[in-house]
């Protein structure tokens, strides 16, 4: 017998997103919720991005990837200086001088976005 699973509504995908994925990205970069928030208005722009370079999904495992860059990213920007950004030739930009960040739909377009041809921007993901 084959078991089929439905796939996540895009609702559920945000439920765990903001639940598990988020607070387990900010975890892993060592920040915290005093450094980085996520804006409810990104959430939409954070899943059409996923399926934009993704593709369609019914996991989240494009979107844990998503999150997880954009987090990493932030969190590079806050641990160093604008001198060892400068030396990095970083190719975004995000204002990190208040806190917390919160991610919007504008930093997600910022920070989450093909940096090459081959549609692998996660091995590009500081350049």
């Amino acid at each position: 017998h084959i078991i089929k699973i439905p796939d996540y509504t895009n609702t559920q995908k945000i439920i765990i997103l903001v639940k598990h994925l988020f607070p387990d990205a900010i975890k892993d970069a060592g920040l915290s919720d005093d450094d980085v928030q996520l804006s409810p208005d990104a959430h939409a722009t954070i899943l059409s991005a996923v399926e934009k370079y993704v593709g369609k999904e019914g996991g989240v495992r494009g979107l844990k990837a998503c999150i997880n860059i954009i987090v990493d990213k932030l969190a590079l920007l806050l641990k160093t200086s604008k001198e060892e950004q400068g030396k990095l030739q970083l190719s975004f930009n995000v204002n990190v001088s208040q806190r917390p960040i919160v991610i919007t739909p504008d930093i997600v377009n910022e920070l989450y976005k093909l940096s090459d041809e081959s549609g692998q921007s996660w091995r590009y993901m500081y350049n």
